[in-house]
């Protein structure tokens, strides 16, 4: 899982003197718990995270059309 990784390199010294911040970037990201961000920024205050982008990936249809739950849902993701 990737947020492992953060975990390891971040705690690495060497690895953390490249390092300034984590940019996120989630497909799906509502299988992914939100505190997780939060743990990384309580363990490592001096580093950014920017969470750049999420997607909700989802085949459009003609029933899609004129509908608001794709947008809600994209909505709530970036609002966790």
């Amino acid at each position: 899982f990737i947020f492992a990784l953060f975990f390891q390199i971040l705690k690495n010294k060497t690895t953390r003197s490249y390092v300034s911040g984590v940019a996120i970037h989630a497909y799906h990201d509502d299988n992914i718990d939100p505190n997780i961000i939060s743990n990384l920024q309580t363990e490592f205050p001096d580093m950014f995270f920017l969470y750049t982008e999420g997607e909700y990936l989802h085949q459009i249809t003609v029933d899609d059309l004129g509908t608001w739950e794709r947008g809600e849902y994209y909505g709530r993701s970036l609002f966790q």
